[in-house]
């Protein structure tokens, strides 16, 4: 069973992924001649870097889907 802090740490990771994608974006010259989301960026980052392919970061599937889901309605409204 997972705590409550540990939602707090998948949020922080979110965070990360972000920050880490628009630091990309500014300073890599290729980011900044095409247009790529840093949302985007961000999701290939922690797509890379989570369980499936390097396993830097676990995640719980059960948290992201519905958050995915549910910003992704946001966004469109």
């Amino acid at each position: 069973m997972n705590s409550d802090w540990q939602y707090v740490l998948y949020i922080c990771y979110i965070f990360i992924f972000m920050f880490m994608a628009k630091l990309l974006k500014e300073k890599t010259g290729f980011f900044k001649s095409i247009i790529v989301p840093t949302s985007l960026m961000a999701g290939f980052i922690g797509l890379s870097l989570g369980p499936e392919v390097i396993g830097l970061f676990q995640f719980d599937q059960h948290f992201y889907s519905p958050l995915v889901s549910h910003f992704m309605g946001i966004g469109f409204i």
